[in-house]
């Protein structure tokens, strides 16, 4: 079975979380593939990042970036490598002038299949 990724976006009515994307990826690669989401705004702020590998063995690390193979100053998360992870840092503040973020889930082993939960407020402000 080849790669294949699926992205679920889901509007939150009534918190501080404007939406919430699901990740879905199946047989990923070692050092990870990249998926992109659709944001409905150019800011915004991360509030919390959940990554589980559910099938196969490894640790995966979560990188997210406002640009494709993002470097430098563009990307604005990177977890630390685990199982899984569960970080709910301070919100992290991003621009993203193409409305899209680019999620890395950088696997240590071919084959893993691994879900994704990115909960975005899509301001700055409150």
């Amino acid at each position: 079975m080849a790669y294949a990724s699926s992205v679920t976006r889901t509007k939150v009515a009534d918190s501080n979380v404007d939406y919430v994307y699901d990740i879905t990826e199946t047989e990923s690669t070692a050092g990870g593939n990249e998926v992109a989401i659709d944001l409905t705004t150019t800011t915004g702020r991360i509030l919390k990042i959940q990554v589980d590998i559910t099938s196969g063995s490894g640790k995966v690390k979560c990188q997210i970036g406002v640009s494709s193979s993002p470097t430098g100053n563009d990307v604005v998360a990177l977890t630390r490598e685990r199982t899984d992870i569960d970080e709910q840092p301070d919100g992290i503040l991003f621009f993203a002038s193409g409305k899209k973020l680019y999620i890395n889930n950088q696997a240590s082993a071919d084959g893993l299949n691994i879900s994704t939960r990115i909960f975005i407020r899509e301001t700055w402000g409150l």
